[in-house]
């Protein structure tokens, strides 16, 4: 795609909507940095401001797939648990939290049942089963941005109190339909926008857990 038909799609999204007009600004200045520099999740800024408004005091929550969005969350003092798969990523994510965080490794295995289309022939059973074994209820907040989207949506349902939230990021792809047809019976926002390090207008959905 141009980066004139790239424009244009972004020109046309925020001509409807004059009151985010402000998001293009952040964008322009934000885009080019890393997850870390900019110490904010790679959400559109939509989802970024809904997330923070809804969430308690001290939340708690569960991240598969971390970076700026897990600093953004230390920041505000929550309670993070942080899965990665990838080694590298792990450590720089550990020096650049500290004990702000709880940082979880789980590298792919040869052999599994739950694969990834991003890494073929790795197997992410053991990623996916990080979050098995916190209590039920437990998170006010579980984001899912790693790899096996799907089986990690579907391990963390469990886990979020009644009245928390799952995001999905890049909920608007089509492999993550099973996800969204579990998720069916909870209450769905999708934001849609610029989000740092894309140049497209983007998709994170949040789900809340009825019950409260």
């Amino acid at each position: 795609m141009s980066k004139a038909t790239v424009l244009s799609k972004i020109a046309v999204f925020y001509s409807v909507r004059p009151h985010r007009a402000g998001e293009v600004l952040q964008w322009a200045r934000q885009r080019r940095q890393s997850t870390i520099e900019s110490r904010l999740p790679w959400w559109p800024f939509a989802a970024i401001n809904s997330v923070g408004k809804s969430l308690p005091p001290d939340p708690v929550v569960f991240e598969f797939g971390g970076g700026g969005s897990t600093l953004w969350l230390a920041d505000l003092g929550a309670r993070v648990t942080v899965a990665e798969h990838d080694r590298e990523w792990f450590e720089v994510l550990r020096q650049e939290l500290g004990d702000t965080a709880v940082t979880l490794l789980s590298e792919p295995s040869a052999e599994g049942a739950i694969g990834s289309v991003k890494t073929p022939g790795k197997f992410f059973d053991d990623y996916v089963g990080l979050i098995a074994g916190q209590p039920d209820e437990r998170f006010d907040l579980v984001i899912v941005d790693g790899r096996a989207r799907v089986e990690c949506g579907l391990a963390a349902m469990p886990k979020i109190r009644p009245g928390g939230i799952l995001l999905l990021d890049d909920s608007h792809r089509p492999r993550y339909e099973p996800l969204r047809q579990a998720l069916s019976g909870w209450a769905r926002t999708d934001h849609r926008g610029l989000k740092i390090g894309s140049n497209k207008v983007a998709q994170t959905s949040t789900w809340i857990k009825p019950g409260q």
